[in-house]
Parts: structure tokens; C-alpha cells; sequence
């Protein structure tokens, strides 16, 4: 689970993922607030996990606790909360689990929505405002392709936000978006942490197991950093996107003249 020559959680306060949290963390929160870390066990949760308690050391946090959902899906589970409990006392950090209802028949969107009414129980009972994940560069750009892939619009193009609520006073922060999945697998070996890797998330029936596992690689060879630089330029999209959508002139916003909306009246439109 450790390495010997691990550096401690002090020397790497200058780590560039854990400055790259730090940035995040401190435009979204203050250092009063609690932050749950949403663990899975892979490498970039673990590199998450111990990125937050980097900064909790370092005063930037004031609480920072382990959270694991399991889902009791698949044989390796088990293993894998145990391995994050591992992490949780080897950084020093509470830990907690809440177990899910092992539903065969559950769409991956169902399986999401329960995992975050589970992060957002562990947030309640933790008394955090903030729930954080470790989406990095390469899940910001596998987004983005299979909004384009499935058809989208410029919103389609943003990606993923870097925060978001998820209940009334509980909020979801991305602080890893421009993080490369190379560079989190070094803070873990740095921190003298292992991961597992679930095998689901190169998955071909799935799209993001194709793209993870047939497409980014290409793109990857073709203009190296590619995630990193579509990461990079969230926010110009984002308000690129924000102000196409202030110009779009509704219906409602027409008054009487909306009334004239009708199919004919728009069937004109499009010749």
C-alpha cells in the first residue's frame, strides 16, 4: 500500500496537482469550509485524496474526509473500499462508506444519481458544503467528444463545470479538470499510495470506454497535452456559450408576438 521512500504529505505542498487543487479549491471555498473527497479508489481519486490533504495540513481546508460509495457491482468492490480506507488512515483523514443497493438493472445515469445522494449523506453527517471529485483533463475532453458525438449545441462544447449544485446547501467541485491522468498517477507514487484500475472504464461497449480506449490515444499521438489544452479552455467556451444564449431572443420574451409562433409561421422561417 506504501512505499518507503514515499515523501511526506508536507514536502509535496509544491506538487503541481496539488497546486492546481489549490488554485481551484481556494477561488470556490474558504479555509473554513469541509470538503468530502469522492474516493473510488482509482488512481485519480487517490491523487485527489491526497491532494486535499495536502492542503488540509497546510491550513487551506479546515476538514477534509474520505468518502467511498460501494456499489456492490462487481467481485473487485470490496477490495476497492478497502484499499480506500487504506488511503483514508494513511493520509490521516476520516473515513466514511455508504453501501448502494446492488440493482442489476440500473442505467449508469440512475448509478450516478444514487452515488451523489450517497456523497451527499456523507457531506451532511460531515458537515461539508463541498463535495469533490477527480474528473481530470482526459474526462473533460471524453465528455466533450461524446456531446459532439451524440450531437450537441455550443453548451454541449463547455464540458463539464468546475462546480455545480447538488442539493440545497451542497455543492460538486471538479478541482482536477486541467490535471493530466499522468500527473496524478505521479502524486500517488510520489505520496507512496497505490490505486486499482476499474477494468469497466475501458469498457468498449460503452462510448466512453471506446473513446478512452481507441480515441484519445490517437489524439494524444497526433497533438500531445490534447486534453490538457481543451481543459484549459473551459472558460472561454463557457462564456463564449453564455453569451450566444443571452442573444436568443424566446418567445416569452415577445410578448403578443409570440402568438404569431405558429408551425406555419415557422415552416416560412426555414425555406
Amino acid at each position: 500500500m506504501t512505499d518507503q521512500g514515499a515523501v511526506s504529505i508536507h514536502e509535496l505542498r509544491s506538487n503541481a496537482v496539488v497546486l492546481e487543487v489549490r488554485r481551484t479549491v481556494l477561488e470556490l471555498c474558504t479555509s473554513t469550509d469541509a470538503i468530502v473527497a469522492a474516493v473510488s479508489g482509482g488512481r485519480d481519486s487517490v491523487a485527489l485524496a491526497t491532494a486535499l490533504a495536502t492542503l488540509h495540513d497546510a491550513g487551506h481546508i479546515a476538514a477534509v474526509t474520505i468518502g467511498h460509495v460501494h456499489h456492490h457491482r462487481r467481485p473487485e468492490a470490496d477490495g476497492e473500499a478497502a484499499l480506500v480506507e487504506e488511503v483514508a488512515a494513511r493520509l490521516g483523514l476520516p473515513f466514511a462508506i455508504r453501501h448502494l443497493d446492488a440493482d442489476p438493472h440500473a442505467t449508469p445515469a440512475q448509478l450516478r444519481t444514487a452515488r451523489y445522494e450517497a456523497l451527499v449523506s456523507i457531506a451532511s453527517a460531515s458537515q461539508a458544503f463541498m463535495i469533490a471529485t477527480a474528473h481530470q483533463a482526459q474526462d473533460q475532453l471524453e465528455t466533450v467528444l461524446a456531446a459532439l458525438v451524440r450531437g450537441t449545441g455550443p453548451r454541449g462544447l463547455v464540458g463539464m463545470p468546475a462546480m455545480r449544485p447538488l442539493s440545497d446547501n451542497i455543492s460538486l467541485v471538479r478541482p482536477m479538470l486541467e490535471v493530466d491522468r499522468s500527473a496524478a498517477g505521479e502524486l500517488c507514487t510520489l505520496a507512496g499510495l497505490t490505486w486499482c484500475d476499474d477494468p469497466t472504464n475501458v469498457d468498449p461497449k460503452t462510448l466512453r470506454g471506446r473513446l478512452r480506449r481507441d480515441v484519445l490515444p490517437v489524439l494524444e499521438s497526433l497533438r500531445p497535452g490534447v486534453a490538457s489544452r481543451l481543459a484549459s479552455g473551459t472558460a472561454v467556451r463557457a462564456a463564449a456559450s453564455l453569451a450566444l444564449d443571452n442573444a436568443v431572443v424566446r418567445p416569452q420574451e415577445m410578448g403578443d408576438a409570440a402568438v404569431q409562433w405558429g408551425r406555419d409561421s415557422l415552416a416560412e422561417v426555414g425555406k
